[in-house]
């Protein structure tokens, strides 16, 4: 080989791995990929089996030949990170077929892993003793070497995270049978190629490497799905379709959102109201799924989706879901045609509460989806039918977070599917949807009276005091008309002090003792907000009740000047306020009472 040359080789990986042995050099990066990078290769090559593909190519990866050493030994230069997941892949395999006694195809991923000749006599459990052929970078290498010989690890480090993936992905129901992963190890061993380039002794290994990953970028969700569906139309008499398509995406879909993530978002969001729930790590391969293989697809339902993720207002509707503020001309007319509504409450009001709720986005904008395609004459009826299903769900999620440990990811697959059976109308009115929401529910959050008990339960726990916030904030709106409240212009007023160092104060300590000052400090009913400018309170207007009933009845808020009728605060006194406040909240605001369509 020219000092001064680079060659480059097509090359089995497999086959490249068995001539020799590889080393990472200390100046290279420690394995850095995440999960998503990991279930991105395993689903290629999933789709490259099932699709019959002729090989799957994995990239370039740049070596420096060892003239030192009379035995074959490379540094890799560049695709260390692709080398030791394909060598993980591969590890997990040979467990598989161990497990089934399946020895020939456990003794040909041995010598992929490891420095042995073909016949040899080892197995997975006898390979403590040999050498791997891919030296990782020290900080990687006990737990590299020990995966490749089937040794479980910890829960630490960016590899085990890898390999955890690895089994995720290859122990769901479809990949567990014996033929489909003998096809995958044929696959494996065969037929993902790499681009080998050899770097000569006189170049700088470094400039040449910086030159490679300086191209381009790794490819988000979005992206893989506009390539993809573009696919579908590389025909002579598809070419037109294929150009709007692009042009859509570019000028369109693209343009209307500030980012790849709120555009990724978008797409996610509006395929789940058509094929239900779609996890977001998994998001390419389930839209594969739904549209299938680009030569034996139909061209005609990627071109109607697409054209219909391009709508000004399906993408009006979206913002309108997605976005912090509610006041959108979508939503006025939304308002207008819903008529007016005995309610103090509007539909802004219902968004808001749960818009950092994303798992509720998508039933939402099914909702307004419908409302959309309603005809002319039935928009009226729709919009009734958006307003009252958007306040059963704010509802249902407001009165779930107050009262249990919420966690949005156990629903939001159910939340999905029900944004599905929207679009599909098994679910078109709000009867039909809040008797699904009841049947999904384990909470008891649907019968007031066990509602308002949990929250007196939950009312008394000082780690809620952000939620009594958001509670007490709503109330102090819907008490006064057409009020929106910016939550930098409030504070929320601990009527007994929080601080310990005013509890043994004479007006204080005369009505609760030290154990009751605790519990009742930070509980619902002894919280209030104050408007800006408002807490200005010197020392001296901790002393006593009365002398915070002289800041309360100032107050911009009825809420707080409430407080001012109450002549002494105590421990009864806070349970009845408490009491009334939680009415107030389940009778009024956060109720499953249906507007007449």
């Amino acid at each position: 080989m020219n000092a001064q040359s680079i060659i480059a080789r097509e090359v089995n990986l497999a086959g490249l791995l068995r001539e020799g042995s590889f080393n990472v050099p200390r100046h290279q990066r420690y394995y850095d990929w995440d999960k998503e990078h990991v279930r991105m290769l395993l689903q290629d090559l999933v789709d490259s089996v099932e699709e019959d593909r002729p090989c799957h190519f994995l990239g370039a990866i740049m070596l420096i030949k060892n003239e030192k050493t009379s035995a074959v030994n490379w540094e890799i230069n560049d695709g260390q990170q692709r080398i030791i997941t394909f060598s993980l892949i591969c590890s997990y395999l040979c467990r598989v077929f161990q497990k089934q006694g399946r020895a020939a195809e456990e003794s040909s991923i041995l010598r992929v892993l490891f420095n042995i000749q073909e016949g040899h006599g080892y197995t997975l459990d006898t390979a403590d003793e040999l050498i791997p052929r891919v030296l990782s970078p020290i900080n990687n290498k006990i737990n590299f070497n020990n995966l490749l010989r089937g040794h479980e690890m910890g829960a630490n480090g960016k590899m085990v995270a890898a390999w955890n993936a690895i089994n995720v992905f290859l122990n769901e129901a479809e990949y567990q049978n014996l033929a489909w992963q003998k096809k995958l190890l044929y696959f494996m061993l065969h037929k993902v190629i790499v681009v080998r380039l050899e770097i000569g002794d006189s170049l700088d290994a470094n400039a040449v490497f910086e030159t490679l990953n300086s191209r381009g970028k790794s490819l988000e969700h979005v992206d893989l799905i506009k390539n993809y569906f573009l696919s579908f139309f590389n025909e002579d008499s598809k070419l037109v379709q294929g150009d709007t398509v692009y042009d859509l995406f570019e000028n369109k879909i693209y343009a209307s959102f500030k980012t790849t993530l709120l555009t990724s978002y978008y797409i996610r969001c509006h395929m789940q109201t058509q094929f239900g729930f779609m996890n977001k790590e998994q998001f390419f391969k389930k839209t594969r799924g739904e549209f299938g293989n680009p030569k034996k697809g139909d061209h005609e339902k990627v071109f109607e989706f697409v054209t219909d993720l391009a709508r000004d207002n399906r993408i009006a509707a979206f913002n309108s879901v997605s976005r912090k503020s509610t006041h959108t001309g979508f939503l006025e007319k939304l308002t207008s045609d819903a008529k007016k509504s005995k309610s103090k409450r509007k539909i802004e009001d219902y968004l808001s509460d749960i818009q950092e709720y994303s798992i509720t986005r998508p039933i939402v904008f099914s909702l307004f989806c419908r409302y959309l395609d309603a005809p002319k004459n039935e928009k009226a009826k729709y919009a009734k039918v958006v307003y009252n299903c958007t306040k059963i769900l704010s509802s249902y999620v407001q009165r779930v977070v107050h009262v249990s440990d919420f966690r949005p990811s156990s629903y939001e697959e159910r939340f999905a599917n029900l944004a599905k059976d929207v679009n599909d109308k098994s679910c078109s009115t709000a009867k039909h949807f809040i008797s699904t929401l009841k049947k999904q529910d384990k909470s008891g959050v649907f019968d007031d009276t066990q509602y308002i008990e949990l929250m007196e339960l939950k009312s008394y726990d000082k780690r809620l005091v952000k939620r009594f916030s958001f509670i007490l904030r709503r109330i102090v709106e819907y008490q006064e008309t057409n009020l929106r409240i910016n939550e930098r212009e409030t504070t929320i007023e601990h009527i007994l002090p929080k601080s310990p160092e005013h509890h043994s104060k004479p007006a204080w300590a005369s009505k609760f003792d030290s154990v009751n000052c605790d519990r009742f400090a930070h509980c619902l009913g002894n919280l209030t907000v104050l408007g800006k400018g408002e807490d200005r309170s010197k020392a001296q207007h901790n002393e006593s009740f009365s002398a915070k009933k002289k800041i309360y009845e100032k107050s911009t808020h009825k809420l707080t000047r409430d407080i001012n009728k109450y002549k002494d605060w105590t421990p009864q006194t806070i349970k009845s306020r408490q009491s009334k406040l939680i009415k107030i909240a389940a009778r009024d605001i956060w109720n499953f009472e249906l507007q007449e369509t």
